[in-house]
């Protein structure tokens, strides 16, 4: 919406020049192999509790998650990010 004719007319009109973000890439942010992780362990933990009639406490499903992630991991997640960004630019 912020590209369509009539806003590119108003950035003339009110003499805006636009700054655009850079697109959404993920796989530049070490976090979101990082989230990738924790959401894989949570859905696990999920359909156990499903599948076994337990209580759902998504608090603690969410709080298990992030316990399963191992340090180790979590360097992993990050330096695979800024692997990225390097081999980009």
């Amino acid at each position: 919406m912020h590209k369509t004719k009539d806003t590119k007319r108003a950035y003339e009109k009110f003499k805006i020049t636009p700054v655009y973000n850079v697109p959404y890439s993920p796989e530049f942010n070490g976090i979101e192999f990082y989230w990738s992780l924790i959401k894989a362990h949570y859905k696990k933990l999920l359909l156990y509790h499903l599948m076994h009639d337990l209580v759902i406490d998504t608090v603690d499903l969410i709080e298990s998650s992030t316990k399963r992630v191992s340090k180790e991991k979590t360097i992993v997640c990050a330096r695979r990010g800024r692997v990225n960004i390097e081999k980009k630019f």
